[in-house]
């Protein structure tokens, strides 16, 4: 019998959103990161995405599309995760959603897990 693989669950739009709501309301970065790790993100480039707010966010700069791309660039990531994106996301205020969604993933998976 094949084994089975099991892939953690994922929600691209809740991903998507957490790092668009960031961008729109930098002070959201301060709850998200409390309980939120670039590590619960399912898409690794998601994940670099977030790294890079969460050290703008450290370093009292701005985040928005010009200042992540840059700490992309200057990680030498930007031209793996596909570019520069014009899209901010579309949602307001419901970061909190979003970070509930990805972080109950993330632990149901690990939850799962026989180590």
């Amino acid at each position: 019998m094949a084994d089975v693989i099991k892939l953690p669950p994922k929600s691209e739009e809740a991903e998507l959103s957490v790092l668009g709501a960031i961008l729109i309301d930098n002070e959201a970065v301060l709850s998200v990161s409390e309980f939120l790790r670039p590590e619960h993100f399912y898409d690794s480039n998601r994940a670099g995405v977030y790294e890079a707010m969460l050290s703008l966010y450290e370093n009292r700069m701005p985040i928005d599309i010009v200042t992540v791309s840059e700490k992309l660039k200057e990680l030498k990531i930007l031209k793996k995760i596909g570019g520069r994106s014009t899209d901010g996301g579309k949602c307001r205020k419901l970061w909190q959603n979003y970070q509930i969604i990805v972080g109950k993933k993330r632990a149901d998976f690990v939850g799962s897990q026989n180590y």
